[in-house]
């Protein structure tokens, strides 16, 4: 995965991470929903570096 792409999904993982700390003040149903944007995004990125690798190997077996 590049740095580009490894930096956006940290960065979002780390908005909603704050998101859901600041939520806790407020509302259970805020938690919930940041705490799932949280999971999401990072389940996204890991998804997203499997895919890559795994394109990046089929390349070089072809080669």
């Amino acid at each position: 995965m590049s740095k580009s792409l490894s930096l956006l999904f940290s960065s979002l993982g780390i908005i909603c991470l704050a998101g859901m700390s600041i939520a806790m003040a407020h509302s259970l149903k805020w938690v919930v929903f940041w705490g799932l944007l949280s999971l999401i995004t990072i389940g996204t990125g890991f998804m997203v570096k499997v895919k890559l690798r795994k394109l990046k190997q089929q390349s070089n077996q072809e080669e």
